[in-house]
């Protein structure tokens, strides 16, 4: 098992960053590599430039607290992240962190370190895509709530 930890400082109260961060069905808007992103419920589907595709399901997803867990799991991998924005009305921090396990331990710290590289420069997207909008005349909407919106459990 690898963990992976990545954030990033935006100069966005977190209401307004989680606008984007928290619209689960539209990573694509944000996330290098991939071009299609919507959800089917809790599933999420997405479609890489490369030409693949993946499903991941969203596990948990709490808009009042601000984060949402998902997984993608195949029969040699499986990953877990959790895409959290904490702040105030001035500034905001989004963490994404995940948990690698594959049936074959020596590829985890790869793809543990091709995720940490990937999530970085999705964050860095995510900061100057909201950045931007914040200096937009016009206000952004809100995600519509994923998954039912299901809270944490206690």
């Amino acid at each position: 098992m690898h963990n992976v930890e990545a954030h990033v400082d935006i100069n966005v109260g977190a209401v307004i960053t989680w606008r984007t961060a928290g619209d689960a069905g539209n990573i694509a808007d944000w996330v290098p590599g991939l071009t299609i992103s919507h959800l089917d419920g809790d599933v999420r589907h997405i479609e890489f430039e490369s030409g693949g595709s993946a499903i991941e399901r969203i596990l948990r997803y709490d808009d009042e607290a601000q984060y949402y867990t998902f997984e993608f799991r195949q029969p040699s991998v499986h990953i877990e992240s959790t895409l959290t924005v904490d702040g105030d009305n001035e500034a905001s921090t989004v963490r994404w962190t995940a948990t690698v396990n594959t049936a074959n331990p020596g590829d985890e710290k790869q793809i543990a370190d091709d995720i940490a590289r990937l999530y970085h420069s999705a964050l860095q997207r995510l900061r100057d895509r909201v950045e931007l909008g914040a200096r937009t005349a016009h206000p952004l909407q809100s995600p519509a709530p994923c998954c039912g919106a299901r809270r944490r459990p206690d």
